[in-house]
C-alpha cells in the first residue's frame, strides 16, 4: 500500500500536486495537513486540519499507515506573512523540521518545491535564496532513499492574491513568440504539480538518476510529458453526416471552447443505447415511465503520462462533460475565458434545467418531425420515437407547416422565449452574449438548442429574427467553436463490423496506449548518448524524417520539361531527383541557403501531393446516390423538402470541386519564383510620409518595413494571388519573424550557455573559463608593459640618427 502526505495542499502549486494524486492510482491513501481544507474530495483523502503550524512535524509520526512519500509545496511571500522574519519561519524552520520528522518516521521519498536561481551567482544575497538553499541542503544531508527537488522560474496560474500581475500577463504571452522561451521563463501551476507526482512515481520504480534528484526548469516540462486521446460520441445524422442534437451540441461546443483536440465518432440512432451499454456508461436520465434514457454524448478520454500512466475515464451527461473540461482542461490564459465562472455551477446547472424544458416543451415539437436521420435506418428510428411519444404511427407527430395549430405552437415558443432566456440578455449593447462581450457555458446551452433548430425547424429564418435578431446573433457569435473535428470514419478502420464491435476494439486493445506510454518512459530515461545526438539534431535543424527521406518516400516529382505537349501528365513519377546532401558543413558554410532549400523541398513535395489527390471520392458519389434515393422514395413533403435540401447542398459541393478541377487541369508547369526579398524604404521617405499625421507612426511603419526585409532572408519567398508581396503587417511580420527565430537557434543557445557560465550553474566549467580569461588578461598586460617599456627606446634611437 502507497500512501502520501501532502504540505500545503491549499496553495498554487499544492493544489495541483492534490488533484494529480488522486487522479493517479500509485498512491491508495493521500493525507494533507494544513490550516484550511483542500477543496477537492475523494474516499483516498484523509485530511487533517491544524491550525497551528508548528504542531505539523509532530503529527506525521501520529498518521497510519506511515507515508512513504512526502510533498512539501509550502510557500508563503514576505507581504503575506507580514515580514522576513516571519517567512522565514514558514519557507525555512518549517520545511526543515517537516523534512526530519519525515526521516525520522521512516519516509523513503521526500518531494520538495523549490526555486530557480536558487544557486546563482548572487543567490548568497537574496534572502529567498538562502531560505530554498538551506531546506534543499538540509534534505541532502538527510539521506533520505530518494530525494526530488523541483526547481520551477515564474509560476504561471490563478492565485487568490496575485503576486505579479504584471509580469505573469508578460510571461504568459511569451508562447506567441517561442514555446521554448516562455518554459525557460515561468511554468504553470498544473505542469509543476504533475511533474512532482511524475518524479516520485518514477522515484518508486527506482529509475530516478540519483539519490538526490534536482529537475530544473527544463526538466519539469519534459517529465511532464502527458498526453490526453479523446473520443467524442455523437449521433449520426443522414448524408451529409453532421451534428444536430442539442446535448452533442453542448458539449462539442465545449470542447472547441477549451481548445482540447479531440477526435468524433457517428453512432446511428439506432445503436445508441447499445452502444452506451456497452462502453459501460450509465444513463444519465429517465423516460417518463421510469426507465433508463440510454443516449449521447459521450466523452471518453484515455490519458498517458509519466504522473499517471494509463487511465480512461467515461463522462456520459453534456453537462458532467463541460465540468470535466473547466477542471482538467481550462486554458490557463486568462485572455481566453473560463467555461464557467466562478461559483456560477449550481446557477448553471438551473439554467441548464430550464432552458431545456422551455426547448423540449416548444421547440422540440416544433422541429423533432425534421431530424435528419439516416435513410437506411429511419424506418426503425421513427418507429421507436413513435412509441416513446405514445402514438401509433410517425406521421401522427407531424404539425403541417402552415397550419393554424403550427402557427400557434410557433408564437407559444416566440412568447416562451420573449418571457425567458430573452430577459437575461440584458448586456446587448456590450456584445451578443449573456454578459456582454464574454462567452461561458450558459451561451453554449442556449447554442445547442439553437443548432438543433438550424437544422430541423422549417421556420429557422423566422426564430433568428425574433426579439431583434437576438438568437441569429448569439447563433453567429458561437460559430467560432462549431468546428467539427476529425471524424474516425468506421468504414475504414472497422470494415465490416458495427459500431459495438468497434467500441470494443476501442476499449480492449491496451496494446497503442501502452506503446504511447512507453515512449514517454523511453523519452524520460534515455540514455547521455541518445540525449545529446537529440540535442545536436535538434540545434542543427535535422530530424529522422530528412534522414530517412532518401530511402523510405516515394517521391512525386514535378517535371522539368519546359515544353508540355497536350496529354502529357504534369507529374514525372520517375526516378527521384538526387539532390546534394544538406549537411552540417553545407549548413555552417550557406545557412540561408540550406534552410531555404529544406523549405521548397517539403512545399514541392506537398504541391504534387495535391496534383495527384482525386478530387471526387468514391464516399461522395455514394453520398449523392443515397441522397437522390432518399428523394425518389419520399413521400411526405417535409421528408421531400429535407432531400432536396440534402441533394442541393451536394451538388453545390460538387460543383465546387469540378471548378477546381478544371482549373487545375488547365494549369500545364510551375513557375520557380526568383529570390526576391522586400526592397524596404529610408528611413526618412518613411517619416516624411506619416509626418502628415503622426511622427510616431512613421517609425512604426519603418521598423515594420526593416524587420520585414531583413527577416525574409531566412524564410521562403511570398507566393500569393498578387504580383508584389503585402504590406508591412502584424501578419506577414510575424510569420517572418517565427522563421527567424526558428533559424537562429544556434545563437539562442549560445546565449543560454553563455547564461550558464555566467551564472556559475556548473562550478568546474565556469572556473575553467574564468581561469583561462585571468591567464589571456596577465598575457595581454605583460605585451602591454613589453611594448610600451620599448616604445621609447625606438623613438630615442630614431632622435639621435636624426641628428
Amino acid at each position: 500500500m502507497t500512501t502520501a502526505i501532502l504540505f500545503g495542499s491549499t496553495g498554487a502549486v499544492g493544489q495541483h500536486v492534490l488533484s494529480t494524486l488522486l487522479d493517479t492510482s500509485t498512491f491508495t491513501s493521500i493525507q494533507t495537513i494544513s490550516r484550511r481544507l483542500p477543496k477537492p474530495q475523494s474516499p483516498k483523502l484523509h485530511v487533517t486540519q491544524e491550525a497551528a503550524t508548528s504542531q505539523w512535524p509532530a503529527l506525521i509520526s501520529t498518521l497510519s499507515p506511515t507515508p512513504t512519500t512526502v510533498f512539501n509545496a509550502l510557500g508563503t511571500s514576505r507581504a503575506l506573512a507580514g515580514s522576513l522574519a516571519e517567512q522565514w519561519k514558514i519557507d525555512h524552520d518549517l520545511c526543515i523540521s517537516l523534512a526530519h520528522s519525515a526521516k525520522a518516521s521512516g519516509v523513503k521519498t521526500f518531494v520538495f518545491i523549490s526555486s530557480a536561481g536558487t544557486r546563482g551567482l548572487l543567490s548568497q544575497y537574496v534572502p529567498y535564496s538562502k531560505m530554498k538553499v538551506g531546506v534543499e541542503d538540509a534534505i541532502r544531508d538527510l539521506e533520505f532513499e530518494n530525494a526530488i527537488v523541483l526547481r520551477p522560474g515564474f509560476i504561471l496560474g490563478a492565485r487568490e492574491r496575485p503576486k505579479a500581475p504584471v509580469a505573469e500577463m508578460v510571461i504568459r504571452n511569451l508562447h506567441r513568440v517561442s514555446w521554448g522561451l516562455q518554459d525557460s521563463i515561468g511554468q504553470d501551476q498544473r505542469i509543476i504539480g504533475r511533474a512532482a507526482v511524475a518524479a516520485a512515481r518514477i522515484a518508486q520504480e527506482g529509475k530516478a538518476p540519483s539519490k538526490f534528484w534536482v529537475l530544473e526548469q527544463a526538466d519539469v516540462v519534459k517529465i511532464d510529458a502527458q498526453k490526453s486521446i479523446m473520443t467524442f460520441y455523437d449521433i449520426a445524422s443522414g448524408h451529409p453526416i453532421r451534428p444536430f442534437a442539442p446535448n452533442p451540441w453542448k458539449a462539442r461546443y465545449a470542447l472547441n471552447f477549451t481548445k482540447v483536440p479531440y477526435c468524433t465518432t457517428w453512432v446511428p440512432l439506432p445503436d445508441v443505447a447499445a452502444t452506451r451499454k456497452k462502453l459501460g456508461v450509465p444513463a444519465s436520465r429517465k423516460h417518463a415511465d421510469g426507465t433508463d434514457f440510454l443516449t449521447l454524448p459521450i466523452l471518453y478520454e484515455l490519458t498517458i503520462s509519466s504522473s499517471t500512466q494509463q487511465e480512461g475515464t467515461f463522462v456520459g451527461d453534456s453537462f458532467d462533460i463541460a465540468i470535466h473540461l473547466h477542471n482538467k482542461h481550462s486554458s490557463p490564459d486568462r485572455e481566453h475565458p473560463p467555461l464557467f465562472p466562478p461559483n456560477s455551477l449550481a446557477l448553471h446547472r438551473t439554467f441548464n434545467a430550464h432552458v431545456d424544458a422551455l426547448f423540449s416543451l416548444n421547440g422540440a415539437q416544433l422541429a423533432g418531425f425534421y431530424m435528419p436521420f439516416d435513410p437506411a435506418t429511419a424506418e426503425a428510428t421513427r418507429a421507436d420515437f413513435a412509441r416513446r411519444a405514445g402514438v401509433s404511427r410517425w406521421e401522427d407527430l407531424e404539425i403541417p407547416q402552415g397550419s393554424e395549430e403550427r402557427k400557434k405552437k410557433l408564437a407559444t415558443f416566440e412568447a416562451a422565449l420573449e418571457s425567458g432566456p430573452a430577459t437575461w440578455f440584458v448586456r446587448r449593447d456590450e456584445g451578443p452574449f449573456l454578459e456582454g462581450g464574454t462567452p461561458m457555458y450558459a451561451d453554449l446551452i442556449v447554442g445547442g438548442w439553437l443548432q438543433m433548430m438550424r437544422n430541423c425547424l422549417l421556420e429557422w429564418g423566422e426564430l433568428r429574427g425574433w426579439h431583434r435578431g437576438l438568437w441569429g446573433i448569439l447563433h453567429d457569435a458561437l460559430e467560432e467553436w462549431t468546428e467539427v473535428f476529425p471524424v474516425i470514419e468506421m468504414s475504414s478502420k472497422y470494415k465490416g463490423e458495427s459500431v459495438l464491435d468497434r467500441a470494443e476494439v476501442e476499449l480492449g486493445t491496451p496494446g497503442a496506449a501502452s506503446t504511447e506510454n512507453k515512449t514517454v518512459d523511453n523519452d524520460l530515461h534515455m540514455s547521455k548518448r541518445e540525449r545529446f545526438s537529440g540535442k545536436v539534431k535538434s540545434l542543427l535543424h535535422i530530424s529522422n524524417d530528412q534522414i530517412n527521406d532518401a530511402s523510405n518516400v516515394d517521391y512525386v516529382v514535378l517535371a522539368a520539361s519546359p515544353n508540355v505537349t497536350p496529354g502529357e501528365p504534369r507529374l514525372d513519377e520517375g526516378e527521384p531527383p538526387n539532390p546534394q546532401p544538406q549537411g552540417f558543413q553545407q549548413l555552417v558554410q550557406h545557412p540561408v541557403d540550406t534552410i531555404k532549400a529544406k523549405t521548397q523541398r517539403k512545399t514541392n513535395k506537398e504541391v504534387a501531393a495535391n496534383l495527384l489527390s482525386p478530387e471526387v471520392t468514391h464516399a461522395q458519389d455514394v453520398a449523392l446516390i443515397h441522397a437522390q434515393d432518399t428523394l425518389d422514395t419520399a413521400k411526405s413533403d417535409s421528408d421531400i423538402f429535407r432531400a432536396c435540401e440534402d441533394l442541393e447542398t451536394l451538388k453545390k459541393a460538387r460543383q465546387d470541386l469540378y471548378v477546381r478541377w478544371t482549373m487545375d487541369r488547365h494549369v500545364q508547369k510551375l513557375r520557380r519564383l526568383e529570390s526576391k526579398s522586400t526592397q524596404g524604404r529610408k528611413q526618412n521617405e518613411v517619416n516624411d510620409v506619416s509626418l502628415r499625421k503622426c511622427r510616431e507612426l512613421g517609425w512604426k511603419r519603418y521598423g515594420q518595413e526593416l524587420v520585414l526585409q531583413q527577416a525574409e532572408k531566412y524564410g521562403g519567398q511570398y507566393i500569393g494571388s498578387f504580383s508584389e508581396p503585402p504590406p508591412a503587417s502584424q501578419e506577414t511580420v510575424s510569420a517572418s519573424l517565427e522563421r527567424l527565430l526558428i533559424a537562429s537557434t544556434p545563437w539562442q543557445e549560445l546565449i543560454m550557455h553563455t547564461r550558464r557560465i555566467y551564472r556559475w550553474e556548473n562550478q568546474k566549467e565556469t572556473s575553467a573559463y574564468l581561469v583561462t580569461f585571468v591567464a589571456l588578461w596577465a598575457y595581454g598586460a605583460l605585451c602591454a608593459a613589453g611594448v610600451r617599456d620599448e616604445q621609447p627606446k625606438k623613438c630615442q634611437g630614431s632622435l639621435l640618427n636624426g641628428r
